[in-house]
């Protein structure tokens, strides 16, 4: 038997099918009204922050308050976000040049994140060795 040669089966009975509304020529879903009591919503704004974490710019956008916009930009001042102006920019670059000890070596150190307050150097030295650089 082919597919063409297959018979074609009736629909189940017991499938419903919306039926019009007595006096409606066309099938038309009930939209049910807003309740009366209900307030309308005051439309809300969207806030688009643009900042930089470690050098990587990203942009923030969300709808909200003046509360929520000032929460936001508290907990990315938290995570260590700057906005993206020439002069933050500056001010954190220097801090980093001036707090980061150098290799004599290979340049700047990175800190230690099991001991706190120590600086290594992450480089290779000629011979394949890691570079012994402390500080």
């Amino acid at each position: 038997m082919t597919t063409t040669d297959r018979p074609i089966r009736p629909a189940p009975r017991n499938m419903s099918v919306p039926q019009p509304r007595a006096g409606a020529d066309v099938f038309d879903p009930i939209e049910e009204p807003p309740p009366p009591d209900e307030a309308p919503r005051k439309p809300t704004v969207t806030f688009t922050l643009h900042a930089l974490i470690d050098d990587f710019p990203f942009d923030v956008q969300f709808s909200g308050s003046a509360d929520q916009l000032k929460a936001t930009i508290a907990r990315l001042r938290e995570l260590g976000a700057i906005p993206p102006t020439p002069a933050a920019r500056l001010a954190v670059e220097a801090e980093k040049a001036r707090e980061a000890p150098v290799c004599q070596y290979h340049g700047p150190m990175k800190e230690s994140t099991k001991a706190p307050g120590t600086w290594y150097c992450t480089k290779r030295m000629g011979d394949g060795s890691y570079c012994k650089e402390r500080a």
